[in-house]
């Protein structure tokens, strides 16, 4: 079992592969380690895609907020796409709540990774 820690990071990353990322914004655990990651991955000129769901609009206002403010650390990084779960919505309309989560596989990787 692996348990995130900022230490390890090298053992999470190798240099030699590259790598795509997925994460919800407005949660504590993605919302705080991406930076850190992504920190990792530039210092080490590790290839990557970051792909970043911004919660929906209905949600908690506390989530929304970490979610803002993940957004505004996120902009000094190339590479990170932020995917709005209503427009996601707006855009599959036959989705249901949770699909937006599954779309990685079958919609995001064959539009956006190019």
């Amino acid at each position: 079992r692996n348990i995130y820690n900022k230490e390890y990071l090298s053992n999470y990353f190798n240099t030699e592969n590259r790598y795509i990322l997925f994460l919800g914004l407005g949660g504590k655990t993605g919302s705080y380690i991406i930076s850190e990651i992504l920190d990792y991955l530039v210092l080490n000129n590790i290839e990557y895609k970051c792909f970043c769901f911004y919660p929906y609009h209905f949600e908690p206002k506390s989530r929304l907020t970490i979610a803002d403010e993940t957004l505004a650390r996120l902009e000094r990084y190339q590479d990170v796409t932020i995917l709005d779960m209503y427009e996601l919505k707006k855009r599959f309309p036959n989705l249901s709540l949770a699909s937006p989560f599954r779309i990685p596989n079958e919609i995001l990787v064959q539009e956006y990774l190019v």
